[in-house]
């Protein structure tokens, strides 16, 4: 098989749980009562990803239907949505599609779980989601999946989209799938990971409702903290948390170098430097060069507390800089980030966030006013980018571990 990716053109060969009556229900109502903000551009074509168009339906009583239901057509012409690639494939090197498998998507995950199911040569599952006439959440899978492996894709990006996913577990093992693996792009709640004054530890809360709905496997990328991995039973649901970032630096190493000893990368807060120093090991190895590591300083104690004044600290004189982040939702921490950094006598700055929330208007321009542009993965769906903010896809990375946990291979070891 031929796959494209930019200019190069390479040669890739190819050779449970039930449910639990009360307890589910409960996991369904306190998702029904939380909430969470709803929200492509670049030179290389996403060429090798490759859609049908829309098919016809039969009659349904659903009053809308998501994208979900469109079908990849391999030998079809038509083209996908614009994004980026890197020129190499680095991480999806399986021979054959996994066996028995079968790949669904849900309105916020579609050109992700599209980019996917191309890459791993299997169509995509066709599924009716919408609203009835009350507004109640109706979807339907639309061939069988008993004794299949059900791979549901949805970003957590607002109260509907966990009410869908959650909906669509409970369907999938109703229906005796042989197994029901989440992909979830972006984990929704995350960032709620501990105990404040008489609030819900709501990351914790949602891990429970993915078990009592039926989940069997859970694979996320980048979450905003790993101690969310802790909230779920592995006795029940087993979770593999994918690096995209390391995707970004492979992206980066080929588009913008550092084999020069030019490159920093900055962590835009202390809870970040983690992921930057990733970021950064992933670099220097692809580009041989010695890229150096900086971070900002703007620590409060508690939510509502007024940050002190945030401190640049590294050495970022001469250099440019690449600032790594897991979200960009306000676009403030970014802007502030690249001027500080500026300030310092860094002579370009970049961008990459993993999930590209854009809680706000003002945040699609904000976020790259300060930037060379802005890199963001196609984690969460959206219709278009902003000026200044590329879409880089991580399909071939979620595609391999796809195959891996089918096969029963390693994931931890694709991003090695």
């Amino acid at each position: 098989k031929t796959q494209v990716f930019g200019t190069e053109q390479e040669m890739w060969s190819r050779s449970s749980s039930l449910l639990r009556g009360s307890a589910a229900s409960a996991a369904l109502a306190l998702g029904c009562a939380i909430g969470a903000t709803t929200t492509t551009g670049g030179h290389q074509s996403l060429s090798s990803y490759v859609l049908a168009p829309s098919s016809a339906l039969p009659p349904s009583p659903l009053v809308a239907m998501c994208e979900g239901k469109d079908a990849i057509n391999m030998n079809s012409s038509a083209t996908v949505e614009e994004g980026l690639t890197t020129k190499r494939m680095y991480f999806y090197s399986s021979p054959s599609p996994p066996p028995n498998t079968v790949l669904f998507a849900l309105p916020s995950s579609k050109t992700l779980a599209k980019d996917t199911a191309k890459l791993l040569q299997l169509p995509l599952g066709k599924m009716q989601v919408g609203s009835y006439a009350d507004g109640e959440t109706a979807l339907q899978y639309e061939a069988p999946i008993r004794g299949k492996h059900v791979f549901l894709f949805c970003s957590t990006v607002s109260s509907n989209s966990i009410i869908q996913l959650l909906l669509s577990v409970s369907a999938a093992r109703r229906a005796s799938a042989k197994t029901v693996n989440v992909i979830l792009p972006y984990y929704g709640y995350s960032r709620q990971d501990m105990k404040r004054k008489r609030e819900p530890i709501t990351a914790a809360d949602f891990a429970l409702m993915l078990r009592e709905m039926g989940a069997d496997h859970l694979l996320t990328l980048d979450l905003h903290n790993d101690s969310v991995l802790g909230f779920h039973d592995p006795n029940s649901v087993t979770v593999d948390h994918l690096q995209a970032t390391s995707v970004a630096a492979n992206w980066f190493a080929e588009e913008v170098g550092g084999q020069d000893g030019d490159v920093v990368v900055v962590a835009p807060h202390e809870g970040q430097v983690a992921r930057a120093n990733h970021f950064r090991s992933r670099l220097a190895r692809e580009t041989g060069g010695d890229v150096g590591l900086a971070f900002i300083s703007k620590s409060s104690k508690s939510r509502g507390e007024e940050l002190s004044k945030p401190l640049l600290v590294g050495d970022v004189a001469g250099k440019k800089v690449i600032v790594v982040d897991d979200i960009v939702s306000s676009g403030e921490t970014m802007e502030r980030a690249a001027i500080l950094a500026k300030d310092a006598g860094a002579v370009a700055a970049y961008g990459y966030a993993t999930h590209a929330i854009f809680s706000t208007p003002d945040s699609r321009s904000r976020s790259a006013k300060e930037l060379e542009f802005l890199l963001v993965s196609n984690t969460i769906y959206q219709e278009t980018m902003p000026e200044g903010v590329k879409r880089l896809s991580v399909a071939p990375l979620v595609a391999e571990a796809i195959a891996r946990v089918v096969g029963k291979g390693s994931v931890s070891d694709i991003t090695k």
